[in-house]
């Protein structure tokens, strides 16, 4: 089974605007979906997988910054960090480890083949741990949080969730 559309990108980021009436600074999020190299400002979420992906990147927002409520519409709710203050508490634990062992033989997909195995391969977050059982004692949210941050994506095929990853042609 192939795709009918190319596997799309998102990108989820605060939007911090002031109120100039208040002065307070109110968020909203704003999410950015890119399908292909030429997308026209429309992409169709017709596979399964691209709604799961979607709400992986939500998923990972909301935890990321702690939002309490993320529906809420109280400003001091949900209070977000500026973007551009990035700190090392920022990082997700074992970020190095996971990339050093992940990015030496592949990297993110910028599409999928499913026909073809040789440069693609689905890794589930408990294939990673037990691969890297002897050098750090990691669980499945440190695996998800630091591919995500990687810029991996979770897909569905042939009844396995996992990591999409893609050979780096050496």
């Amino acid at each position: 089974m192939s795709r009918r559309t190319p596997l799309p990108q998102f990108s989820i980021a605060p939007n911090i605007i002031t109120d100039c009436t208040t002065g307070l600074d109110l968020t909203t999020i704003r999410i950015d979906v890119k399908a292909g190299d030429n997308s026209n400002g429309f992409v169709v979420l017709d596979e399964p997988e691209d709604l799961f992906i979607l709400r992986n990147y939500i998923d990972f927002f909301v935890d990321k910054h702690n939002l309490k409520d993320p529906y809420s519409m109280n400003p001091t709710e949900n209070e977000i960090k500026d973007p551009d203050k990035k700190s090392a508490i920022d990082q997700p634990r074992f970020l190095g480890v996971i990339e050093g062992f992940i990015n030496t033989q592949y990297r993110p997909s910028r599409g999928y083949n499913p026909d073809d195995r040789r440069n693609f391969r689905i890794m589930t977050s408990q294939e990673i741990i037990l691969d890297l059982v002897d050098m750090v004692d990691i669980e499945l949210n440190d695996v998800a949080e630091a591919m995500m941050f990687l810029g991996y994506r979770t897909i569905i095929h042939d009844g396995k969730v996992g990591w999409l990853l893609e050979r780096r042609i050496l």
